[in-house]
């Protein structure tokens, strides 16, 4: 009860119970748990995760991005591209530089976190919107290409990673209407 701030307890603290039973100790604790049962969770999470090992927390960077349900899908045509896609990939930019100047140990995860928003983005990408003057599809391709062996080597990108990214630095149009060839045989518009 004190911690979910869900109202009365069970048992001893029940609707006609109390706390007087419980040692000075153990109000203390159960009114720390009150305390943090009423602050918001995200917030204390954003304090307590950069203690953490593993996680790292950005924070003072314009990294947190947050998109409507259903924005980056195809609603008024085939045609419709949302530019979501594209903010992902500046986005994953933005991260490698942070990484590479504040944490590069974790170098080869941001790597695989850019490469991962670049497919995402040739595989939603419009066939017909894959020309030569569009700046963000040549840029993407082109990172595909130029990073190509370092995705080879890079161990948290798994062999279907490898192969997409090889492909799509290959042939994106080709292997995109392959795409859409083999979602059509499989009866998925």
């Amino acid at each position: 009860a004190t911690f979910n701030n869900i109202g009365p307890g069970m048992s001893m603290v029940g609707p006609v119970g109390n706390f007087a039973q419980f040692s000075a100790l153990s109000k203390l604790v159960l009114c720390l748990d009150m305390l943090f049962g009423r602050l918001e969770l995200y917030p204390m999470l954003i304090l307590l995760l950069p203690g953490l090992g593993e996680i790292v927390s950005l924070p003072g960077h314009a990294y947190h991005v947050f998109y409507r349900v259903g924005s980056n899908s195809r609603k008024e045509s085939r045609e419709h591209f949302s530019r979501v896609f594209g903010d992902c990939v500046d986005n994953a930019d933005l991260v490698a530089e942070i990484v590479e100047k504040q944490y590069p140990v974790l170098r080869d995860v941001a790597f695989r976190f850019g490469v991962f928003q670049r497919l995402e983005y040739l595989l939603h990408i419009p066939v017909g919107r894959m020309t030569a003057d569009n700046r963000q599809y040549r840029e993407i391709v082109g990172f595909l290409r130029h990073n190509l062996i370092r995705g080879w080597k890079n161990p948290y990108l798994t062999r279907k990673n490898k192969l997409y990214h090889t492909l799509f630095a290959i042939a994106p149009k080709n292997l995109r209407r392959v795409h859409r060839l083999t979602m059509k045989l499989r009866g998925i518009s």
